[in-house]
């Protein structure tokens, strides 16, 4: 019995200041996420993209109310999967095109840490600004005939953020973290649902 409660002491011990680091900081942080991004299609859309890569640096404030205010430049990378045409059942190998998808977006942040009282600290938010997209496709045809696609557009774009963070220092924050990106693309080209799943890092002055 003991040792029981002397290891409850313990544990006590470490989990305390750990809620205290997570919940009662406030100031100035700066921040980066990088993330694997999926490139989510429409079902009418023809392009298809690998699996691409999210990066982003914030800086923010969060008060000891647990809200945040942050502004970040974020970037997004994603490659068209090859396309092959077939002809009567085969497959025309002299005819095929691949490209590749970029964004950049500024966006303005709200979040919210939950007081859960415990060591890791779920948080939800969400983001507004604009997005510079670009796309860009190469076509191959028979005779090594060769064009060039490219396309930038200009988007308002919006996000919703939700992660899991843990206090890896009493200043350092590092999270697991989700992102719905979207743009106001018209209807007809919507085409770039992002989901974005990384790791964020944290640090407070």
């Amino acid at each position: 019995m003991k040792k029981f409660v002397l290891l409850t002491i313990l544990f006590a011990a470490f989990l305390v200041p750990q809620c205290v680091k997570a919940v009662d900081m406030e100031g100035f942080y700066v921040g980066a996420t990088g993330a694997a991004n999926f490139l989510q299609n429409a079902k009418k859309h023809r392009g298809k993209f690998d699996t691409g890569y999210f990066g982003t640096v914030d800086l923010g404030y969060r008060w000891c109310n647990r809200f945040h205010l942050e502004a970040e430049v974020a970037y997004r990378y994603n490659k068209g999967k090859k396309r092959h045409h077939y002809h009567n059942g085969d497959l025309v190998t002299n005819h095929r095109h691949r490209g590749h998808r970029d964004t950049w977006a500024a966006m303005v942040n709200v979040l919210y840490d939950f007081d859960m009282q415990w060591t890791m600290a779920p948080y939800v938010g969400v983001g507004i600004g604009y997005a510079h997209i670009k796309n860009e496709r190469h076509y191959n045809y028979a005779g090594n005939t060769h064009h060039r696609y490219h396309k930038n557009d200009n988007q308002f774009a919006w996000q919703a953020v939700a992660g899991v963070a843990y206090p890896i220092y009493y200043n350092v924050d590092l999270a697991v973290e989700y992102r719905f990106f979207d743009t106001t693309t018209r209807r007809h080209e919507r085409s770039n649902y992002n989901h974005d799943v990384g790791v964020n890092l944290k640090y407070y002055f």
